[in-house]
């Protein structure tokens, strides 16, 4: 089917350029076994970027060891080298969770560091990177008022990556290409 092969190749361009920016794949794709399991993956991180990133600065303060990190010049799986460093803190809630557990999750460990993450704003990039991989021809997007102060006291915008791969449309031999 030509659709079917389009829709691989553009959800794996989309993974390399996600690679590119950040030297990560932040959002999970399952193979077609693992998917007729769930309905969908999510998940939610913390993304702070520039150059002249004191790591370590940023883990005391937060209280949390970041899950990725690199600095400019390191190269990253594409052989590529990072253009500039990247502290991330992934929700640590499994990506069969709802999209508003793992904001939750990030909102409970960065809300407190408030005035220290709207400080760290005025000198490097930061935002929160939101995915929901759905695996059904439908699927919903719910977050609560109460899980959206994260980006309203932060003054982030909220973007989520939307990746939809419904039953029947995963062939497993382009879906392997995409692990």
């Amino acid at each position: 089917m030509p659709g079917r092969k389009g829709l691989f190749e553009r959800v794996h361009e989309h993974r390399r350029e996600q690679e590119r920016h950040t030297g990560l794949l932040e959002y999970q794709v399952n193979s077609p076994a693992e998917h007729q399991q769930s309905t969908f993956a999510a998940g939610a991180s913390i993304r702070i970027s520039g150059v002249g990133l004191d790591m370590q600065s940023i883990s005391q303060a937060l209280g949390h060891a970041p899950s990725h990190t690199h600095k400019r010049g390191e190269f990253n799986l594409l052989n590529e080298p990072y253009d500039t460093d990247m502290w991330i803190l992934r929700s640590s809630l499994d990506g069969k969770q709802e999209l508003d557990a793992h904001l939750s999750w990030l909102g409970a460990a960065l809300l407190p560091h408030r005035d220290y993450i709207l400080k760290l704003r005025e000198k490097f990039n930061v935002d929160i990177y939101c995915y929901k991989t759905c695996y059904t021809e439908q699927a919903s997007l719910d977050i609560s008022s109460q899980t959206l102060r994260i980006f309203t006291e932060l003054d982030l915008k909220l973007g989520v990556s939307l990746i939809f791969l419904p039953e029947g449309d995963t062939d497993p031999k382009n879906a392997n290409d995409l692990m």
